[in-house]
């Protein structure tokens, strides 16, 4: 049956397991049946990342019906919480895994339920008037320990932790003793990562001293980086000098933390399955397009199930509108491909997916990004770290996307996955004889309909179409010998320079670039093969009136723009008026080719 989107309710305890964690899982309930009590495990792992689906599998296993070994008491703590100061947010909660343990004691034990609400409601009363005196004191700088320390006293009237904590353990065990086939009980505490931080760790320490029982097994869902946040108020933000202060609060709570094992999850199933039911393939899937779409998961989404599923439904709104669209939008193995890639740039690294809407061709990035974006120069930092990978980082384009990474923090740590995804990218779209910069503009066209950019720069002017345009350079002036021809760029040298070398080092771009609303020529110098020579010809440049910088005379310089040209077109969209536009920057180009031709052929290597 096909689908439009794929919910975020986390998994049943009955559904396939589809990310490989089944051992893992069944290593924990091994853990749990056998464990001694009390005890208390978080289930650490990122929002998104199945700590509630996991949770569900535990509570079918160990407390589904008359013959599981545990009582089973799940406390949805972010519902306790919906709309509830924080005061009433403590309060609800302790409540409700109190009403919970009463009600299963309840159907048979009513007088002993009885005692145990008495000890709770004035308990309760106490806690709700030291959650206010707690917050108190956290906003002007008083301790938060003096407070939580009024509930263990008994002399200020009212019943203490101690006596109701006295009190749930001898209910329980009176309840257990008529039930020897059960082990005890055991809590679910889900989404405390959505509770306020600071409220979070002052229910973790009430349920820790409260239910610090005999016979009962506390599963909570929660983060460490949560517990850090809630502590930030006690301890200060932490660092390498405090750090030993949270990790010791957060080990006196939790006896064993269980990280969800995330690096591990096998999504590749769960991938295929849901775009075969979101109708995402108009055919039948290779395994080139299974391989590469794994690839472009993994290097951004990554294998957090929450981030798939989003990445999927925005897929399946783009497949929506495109049946609904007039025009008939082509659909094939590249398209899939890369409306997948942009997709998940989308969504993982927006400033990415936001640099290719304005430059479609990342095959081309050059110098004119570094000013457009105000991009950091070149440092030696960054060229040792370029070093270390070569490969990915050894073109020019690859070089700015380095760049471009250093300006976020997030990115900085993932530019080496990001080169490999997008080389990986052109390397599948050459392989099927299709255009880099084609392929990725018929895909913006597509996913610009979520991107969550308030002023999206992409498409104020149409596609130049300068292949089917009829332009031939050639025609215009004998100098010219093309060397690059694409819908968008003309790449010219004069004939006699590629006589005296076939790879010539400069190069006259004309072209539209698909976003702006100009025609330009820039005359670019590149590496020469021998960097002395470069060093050697930028010098000699000066000498047929070009103005070279220090900068461009380094020997580590891989790039300069000697010339540039642009053209303002009254209407971007007209397309004969962008040709004819080419046509007037080629002929006024040639007297810079025939310059930069006597220059270059007067230079000896």
């Amino acid at each position: 049956m096909n689908i439009s989107n794929l919910t975020d309710i986390p998994k049943l305890a009955t559904e396939k397991d589809q990310l490989g964690i089944e051992e893992y899982k069944n290593g924990l309930l091994d853990f749990i049946r056998n464990a001694q009590t009390p005890l208390t495990i978080a289930l650490q792992g990122e929002w998104g990342s199945g700590k509630t689906s996991l949770l569900n599998s535990i509570r079918y296993e160990l407390c589904n019906d008359g013959y599981s070994p545990y009582y089973g008491v799940w406390i949805n703590t972010w519902e306790y919480g919906l709309m509830m100061d924080e005061s009433t947010t403590l309060t609800n909660i302790i409540s409700g895994v109190i009403a919970e343990v009463m009600q299963v004691i309840s159907e048979e034990d009513v007088s002993g339920a009885q005692q145990l609400k008495k000890k709770a409601m004035s308990f309760l009363s106490k806690v709700s008037k030291v959650a206010v005196k707690t917050s108190a004191n956290i906003a002007t700088g008083g301790s938060v320990g003096d407070s939580i320390d009024e509930l263990f006293d008994g002399s200020n009237g009212g019943t203490s932790v101690r006596d109701l904590r006295k009190e749930l353990q001898n209910t329980i065990n009176n309840f257990l003793a008529k039930h020897p086939e059960k082990k005890g009980f055991l809590f679910f505490i889900d989404d405390l990562d959505r509770i306020n931080p600071p409220v979070a760790v002052r229910i973790l320490e009430l349920l820790k001293n409260i239910f610090d029982l005999e016979h009962c097994i506390f599963i909570l869902a929660i983060d460490y980086d949560v517990v850090v946040k809630g502590l930030e108020p006690k301890f200060g933000k932490k660092t390498m000098e405090n750090e030993r202060e949270f990790r010791s609060f957060f080990e006196k709570i939790i006896q064993l933390p269980f990280s969800m094992p995330v690096s591990n999850y096998d999504v590749g199933d769960f991938l295929m399955d849901s775009l075969v039911k979101l109708n995402y393939f108009n055919g039948d899937i290779t395994e080139d397009q299974k391989d590469i779409i794994q690839e472009i998961s993994l290097l951004t989404v990554g294998k957090n199930p929450r981030a798939i599923k989003r990445l999927m439904n925005a897929i399946s709104l783009m497949k929506c509108i495109n049946r609904n669209k007039s025009d008939e939008v082509e659909n094939n193995d590249v398209s899939e491909v890369i409306n997948y890639l942009l997709f998940s740039l989308q969504i993982s690294y927006p400033l990415i997916y936001k640099v290719i809407s304005d430059y479609p061709n990342f095959t081309t990035w050059n110098r004119e990004l570094v000013v457009t974006y105000g991009l950091n120069e070149m440092s030696e930092e960054f060229q040792k770290i370029i070093n270390m990978d070569n490969e990915l980082f050894d073109e020019e384009w690859e070089r700015i996307l380095f760049l471009i990474c250093q300006k976020d923090f997030y990115l900085k740590s993932r530019s080496a996955g990001i080169s490999r995804l997008l080389n990986r990218a052109k390397v599948f779209i050459e392989q099927h004889n299709v255009e880099i910069e084609d392929a990725m503009i018929a895909g913006l066209e597509i996913s610009s309909v979520t991107s969550v950019d308030n002023n999206p720069t992409l498409h104020v002017a149409r596609k130049a179409n300068l292949k089917d345009s009829g332009i031939n350079p050639e025609n215009i002036d004998p100098i010219f010998s093309v060397v690059k021809h694409t819908n968008t760029l003309l790449g010219v040298v004069s004939k006699k320079m590629k006589e005296k070398m076939a790879d010539v080092p400069l190069i006259l771009w004309i072209g539209k670039k698909t976003n702006e609303d100009k025609c330009f020529a820039a005359l670019h110098v590149n590496e020469f093969k021998n960097k002395e020579d470069r060093v050697r010809f930028m010098n000699h440049l000066e000498g047929y009136g070009y103005n070279i910088t220090e900068k461009m005379k380094s020997p580590e310089a891989r790039f300069s723009t000697i010339y540039s040209e642009r053209i303002k077109l009254k209407n971007p969209n007209d397309e004969r008026e962008i040709h004819q536009t080419i046509e007037a920057i080629l002929k006024n180009s040639v007297p810079v080719l025939e310059k930069i031709e006597q220059a270059f052929l007067s230079f000896e290597m």
